[in-house]
């Protein structure tokens, strides 16, 4: 028995690939229950990413909190398995209940070693005297963290009590996501952003930001030398500072590698509101700007504005998003006439390009489909926004893209006019309606098939297998786009 029991010593990492990668997380929890020997083998995978709520579902407070940092607290070595960790203090009733759990346990935390990665929602030290607000700063700043997001509004309430220097020690993630709301504290919000940029410069590595102008324009006195991802999202405002923004990119310009501007697409019209446009100066740009950028994405005038300036980054460039403002504001095949004029995009990967919003307009889907392809066919692998529904356009034209392995389709305000693809339609006709895209396209490995006007319904994800027995198609899960 002893030498068949050498298993439950192989490393974490070797049984991360054998299950993790194979059984979701859920079944795992479920299945370590059956047995102590499987326990002790999964329990540190199921805490690798690990997500703690103040509050439940039903708005009653979270007991499972407080068993968690206490096991934590005293099994220091699960502890160091967590790499990612998320404090969710976000309620559903305000004001929020004073009996939901405290989220800020130091005992436990100074056992997570080797966290990288912290996620906060909402105000996590609601319940935290200042010397423990204090304690778990300094714990945060010891770990050097690989990224720290604060990815959403209502962060102010943790944010603004924090004095400029407990601020400062919080900017020495490599990468930071920091996202305020429209009408959070736009001046106290500005002053917190400052300290945490400034302690972040010599470190930053990747930054998000999205707020108001004058939280973007916070950033652009600043410099990063190690800047190779910049996001910046405007919220509402017509325009930022053109001047700055122009000096703050060309100062950065050669280091960037994947950069984001705000505009309004796909996403941002399903959740009801655009974000303002975030525009390339024509004059800043030339064939040599951005000479390492590998992932662009921005509305599709930057695109022609780059195609003009014959930037050559376009050659090497692999992931590309296009957003359009208004489904209505620029014809698509000028966007397409100024990449053609350009050239080819050769070591393009992955697009995202919602050709849906022209169904209802005089656009011929086939004849845009087909220059796409002569665009960036034999190396495209994933198309990520919204293809139309069946019967818009030719679907033998997947063929002029050899390595698609991942498309996005709309599913019809009216489902009746898509029902195969529908969730409520019967599986079998679903599955036969996938597998006929699969044979049309023989690299074809996942399909997603989303609203395409923001109703709450469920999205669809159907995974294909292929053996050589032939072609498997499964509703794998609700994909999340």
């Amino acid at each position: 028995m002893a030498p068949n029991a050498q298993w439950l010593n192989l490393p974490i990492e070797i049984w991360l690939q054998i299950l993790n990668l194979k059984i979701p997380l859920a079944d795992l929890a479920n299945f370590c229950l059956t047995c102590y020997h499987v326990l002790a083998i999964v329990r540190p995978m199921l805490y690798r990413s690990l997500t703690l709520t103040a509050e439940k579902p039903n708005s009653l407070p979270n007991g499972a909190v407080k068993a968690t940092f206490e096991l934590l607290a005293r099994d220091a070595d699960l502890a160091t398995h967590v790499r990612e960790l998320t404090l969710d203090a976000r309620s559903r009733v305000e004001p929020a209940s004073s009996q939901n759990a405290d989220l800020v346990n130091i005992s436990s935390l100074r056992n997570m070693v080797r966290l990288k990665r912290l996620i906060l929602f909402g105000n996590i030290t609601r319940h935290s005297p200042r010397s423990t607000t204090a304690e778990f700063i300094q714990i945060l700043h010891n770990l050097q963290l690989d990224e720290l997001r604060f990815p959403e509004r209502g962060l102010r309430e943790f944010v603004i009590p924090l004095v400029p220097a407990q601020l400062a020690q919080l900017g020495n993630a490599k990468r930071i996501i920091f996202g305020s709301g429209a009408f959070d504290h736009n001046d106290q919000l500005r002053h917190r952003l400052q300290p945490l940029l400034v302690a972040a410069t010599s470190s930053l590595t990747s930054l998000s930001l999205t707020g108001r102008v004058s939280h973007l324009n916070v950033l652009f006195d600043l410099h990063f030398p190690h800047l190779v991802s910049l996001e910046l999202v405007d919220l509402w405002d017509d325009s930022i500072s053109s001047s700055q923004f122009d000096a703050f990119l060309s100062s950065h310009h050669e280091m960037l590698e994947e950069l984001y501007l705000s505009c309004t697409d796909q996403m941002s019209r399903r959740v009801g509101h655009g974000h303002a446009l975030i525009l390339f100066n024509a004059s800043i740009l030339h064939p040599e700007f951005l000479p390492n950028l590998r992932v662009f994405r921005g509305h599709s005038w930057n695109l022609t504005l780059m195609t003009g300036a014959s930037m050559r980054c376009l050659t090497t460039l692999q992931e590309l998003s296009l957003g359009f403002g208004l489904p209505r504001d620029q014809n698509v095949n000028r966007v397409l006439d100024s990449v053609q004029a350009f050239g080819r995009l050769g070591s393009l990967r992955a697009l995202d390009f919602d050709l849906f919003q022209w169904i209802d307009l005089d656009v011929d889907l086939d004849t845009v489909i087909n220059r796409i392809a002569d665009l960036c066919g034999p190396t495209l692998e994933e198309w990520r926004a919204l293809l139309p529904y069946a019967g818009s356009w030719a679907e033998g034209l997947l063929t002029r893209f050899p390595r698609l392995r991942v498309i996005v389709l709309a599913r019809d305000s009216q489902p009746s006019n898509f029902t195969p693809l529908h969730p409520r339609a019967a599986v079998g006709n679903g599955i036969e309606r996938i597998r006929s895209l699969a044979q049309i396209c023989t690299t074809l490995e996942e399909v997603n098939v989303i609203s395409s006007t923001g109703e709450k319904t469920q999205n669809t994800c159907w995974k294909i297998y292929r053996s050589q027995s032939g072609t498997e198609v499964k509703q794998l899960e609700v994909a999340t786009l």
